[in-house]
This record gives structure tokens, sequence and C-alpha cells, in this order.
């Protein structure tokens, strides 16, 4: 190999042991008084992250230690002239899961864009024995700050395939197929990508993106939007997308979805508790139907949404607040970072303003309670036979402190979390409230499919289905 530096023919090789910790310089908007990142002023150990180390003789990549940040290692220089360099790049490797940060420009196609890489330059002395190394607060440096915590704390059975039987097409009602040729199996996307758009986007946009051949193991993320709840949400579809071969469950619109997979389409009811502005510039007055200012939200965290959207979008919103809040934490939030005004308990008022941070475990909107006995204009929906379609129906952030109950009150790992959810064979549930009083319809709604799961872990099946019954389907 050539050498990176041309001495003189008399000067001699150096061999000094350096340790070098890399941290990541992060400035999240979501932050909260027991949030694990809630100080700005202090740097995080970047985990895992990979540095490029050039001395005289040399160049080689390796991963600092995924608990420190640090590493040990040795380099070699001339003695008359100690400097080293070193690159730090956005691509880490924590418990066996390795990641990717990527530039990108606009909506294009994420895998022209693979091995480009945020990087940073250091020139190091190395008769310093410790070098500490702080990135930029670019917004790579915020994903990969976020994603190397979340993965820290659990790898969540990535790669560990279905022990249930689901299936991706030509299933029961319950998800489920005997022919194991449609049979999600294990996903074969060993490196998980993240995209920042470099021309932005409207802030509290992401998306876990699929690969050219439908198999998820990308995220987009709009560019200046240091929100660290968001990146772990779109990570949680990314998470169990990659439990099931890369296919988490589609839209309706989706490419070869046909009709089944999720559907954030449930009809409001003239009652919705997310509002969009027309005129952001002006605030609704509170106590004042905020309709009149803008437009009711088709999809959010506090609209009326089908089964199968709730519960997807809920698991990835838990995982948001898994990742940053303390269990035993006794202001636990969720970052609200769509910009909406919110009627939480669905009574036709607004109760908070945008960006507010909402409340993980607190009573809030149980849909069929509120309906019920508030008599406020929100129309409960018809029946078919002796079922109410209203149990084809939640809000994502009932779901979501579904979740955060079997987690901090029932002890339910994260683990055991994702297998309630990846059991439920998502990829075939069943989208709408399109069903009748018979056993295989009733079998194919997502909240059944929750029952079923838990079924079949008998050690968590009983905190699961109590966790339902008080939080989902009422």
């Amino acid at each position: 190999m050539m050498p990176l530096w041309i001495a003189s023919a008399s000067a001699a090789i150096v061999t000094s042991t350096v340790e070098i910790c890399v941290a990541y310089d992060t400035e999240y908007e979501d932050v909260g008084s027991e949030d694990f990142w809630a100080d700005q002023t202090v740097d995080r150990w970047a985990r895992g992250v990979e540095l490029e180390i050039r001395d005289y003789t040399s160049r080689r990549f390796l991963f600092t230690n995924q608990s420190t940040g640090c590493l040990t290692t040795q380099v070699e220089t001339e003695s008359g002239d100690p400097i080293f360099k070193v690159v730090v790049r956005s691509r880490a490797l924590v418990q066996g899961v390795e990641y990717e940060v990527h530039p990108h420009q606009g909506t294009a196609s994420w895998a022209s864009h693979v091995g480009q890489f945020q990087e940073e330059l250091f020139l190091l002395d190395a008769g310093v024995s410790t070098h500490d190394l702080t990135t930029s607060s670019h917004e790579a440096w915020q994903v990969m700050g976020a994603v190397s915590w979340l993965f820290h704390r659990s790898r969540f059975k990535i790669w560990n395939g279905v022990s249930r039987m689901c299936c991706f097409d030509n299933a029961q009602p319950d998800g489920t197929c005997t022919n194991s040729s449609y049979w999600y199996g294990v996903s074969n996307a060993q490196t998980l990508h993240y995209f920042v758009r470099t021309n932005g986007g409207p802030c509290g946009g992401g998306n876990a993106t699929a690969a050219v051949d439908d198999r998820l193991n990308a995220v987009e993320i709009a560019g200046d939007c240091p929100r660290k709840g968001l990146f772990v949400h779109e990570t949680a579809h990314m998470i169990v997308g990659l439990r099931m071969n890369g296919r988490e469950g589609e839209g309706p619109n989706a490419p070869n979805s046909g009709p089944q997979g999720w559907n954030p389409g449930a009809p409001l009811d003239g009652c919705s508790g997310d509002y969009w502005l027309a005129n952001t510039s002006t605030n609704p007055p509170l106590g004042v139907d905020p309709i009149d200012y803008g437009q009711a939200s088709a999809k959010g965290r506090l609209t009326k949404e089908f089964g199968s959207n709730a519960i997807r979008e809920g698991w990835a919103d838990f995982m948001a607040m898994w990742a940053w809040n303390s269990r035993n934490g006794t202001d636990c939030h969720s970052e609200s970072w769509v910009s909406s005004y919110q009627d939480l308990d669905l009574d036709g008022t607004v109760e908070n303003h945008p960006a507010q941070e909402m409340d993980c475990a607190s009573i809030g909107c149980w849909l069929d309670d509120v309906e019920s006995a508030t008599g406020n204009g929100c129309d409960r929906a018809g029946y078919s036979g002796s079922d109410d379609l209203e149990l084809n129906r939640s809000t994502v952030w009932d779901v979501g402190r579904m979740y955060w109950y079997l987690w901090q009150t029932e002890g339910v790992s994260t683990d055991r979390l994702s297998d309630l959810y990846v059991h439920t064979c998502p990829r075939v549930w069943s989208v709408a409230d399109e069903w009748k009083n018979s056993t295989a319809d009733h079998a194919s709604r997502p909240i059944d499919r929750l029952y079923d799961a838990s079924a079949f872990h008998p050690s968590t099946q009983a905190a699961v289905d109590a966790a339902i019954d008080a939080y989902v389907a009422h």
C-alpha cells in the first residue's frame, strides 16, 4: 500500500496507543424534564459509529464501543510529524444492527444514494493519548444519535423471523396459512438505511420506505427536522417490517397490496380530535369549533381510525414514548409533532395548542364511552346484527398508550410487544368496518387479531387481554 504521507528516508516510524471517543452534538426539539436526552448542553456518546483511521502506513475502518463511544487502537506516524487523520462516518453497528444515514436530494430513489455518508474529518496528534471528538449538529447526526440510542436499548428480535405462521397472501381470516411459501420468513435486508432530505420538507413528516423488491429497510426524513421521537416512530415501522421479511403491511393503494394492509380512512362521524388550520397564523379561540378555521384531519393521533391504522401507528408511537421516557417517570410524554389543534375528549372543544406534549398514560378519548355519554354531536356508528361497528375503530393515541400500559404496568418487554404486533399478521389485516356477525369476519379484525396474538403467548395473554379491554375496545 502506498503511504498516505511521503516521509524522508531518515524518518522513523513511531507506534502510539491512542483512545478516540466520539460524541454527538445534538439539538433535539422534543425534550421533557424526565427525558433520557433532556439536556441539550451535554453531548452524548456516538455508540457504534464508524471511524476511518488514516495513519502513516494504513487506512482502516473500525467501530467505536456501543456503550462508551470510544475506541483504543494503535497508530503509526513519523517521529517528527505525529499527526494522523480520523474520519467519522454516519454508519454504525449496535447490537448486531447495522445502519447508515445518507443525505440526499428530494425524492430521488434511495438506492442511488447508498454509500454517501455524512463525514467529518479530524486531524489528531498521536502524542496525545486520549482524543475527544464531537460531531456537528447536522441532521444526519441527529438521526444517528436517536437510532444508536434505540438499538442500544433493544435489538427487538430483528431478523429472528416469525414463529406464528403469518402470511403475506392466501391467508385465513386470522392471518395465518398452511402453505409455507406464503409465510413471512426472515428478512434479507442486513443494513438499515436512513435518508435525510437536504432540500428540506415539512417537519413532522417521515416515511418508512420500501426497496425496489418491496422489502422495507429504509426510512426517509425531512431535512431540518430534529425530532428524535419522529426518528424512532419511523424506525418502529421498520423494526416490525424486518421481522416479517421486510413486509409490514401496506395501505390499500400500495402496489400489489390488494384490499388489505392498513387504512386510516374511517368515517369521522362528525368527530375528529385533530384539526389542521387553513390559516396557521390565526389561532382559534378556545371553545370555538376549529372547523371554522381549518379542516378536520383524516389521519392523526386523535382522529378516528380503522383498527388497522390505529394499531400500526399506535405501535410506532409507543416506541417513540418508550425510547425516551423512564418507566417509573411521573411525566412521561410523547411529542405531538403534528401542527394540529387537539380535542382530547372529542367534545368539540380544543384543549391544547400545537406541538404540546401528550401524556403517555392519562385517561383521554375512549371513543365508545365519550360518544355514547356526552351527546356532543358526534355520531355513533351503526350496527350490523348484534355487533357494534365502532369496535373496529380507535385512535392512534389510545393504542400507543395500550402498549405503554403493557410495558410500564404489566412489565411486558419490548421484544415481547414486538412479538405481539408481528403475530397479529398485519400484512393481511381487514382494514375497514365491513365485517358482519360471523366468526370468520370477526377473526379478521385487527383488534381480534391482537387477542389471537396474545393467545399465541400464554405467559402474557391475561395482561394483553386486560389491556385491550381497558384501552381499545369498549
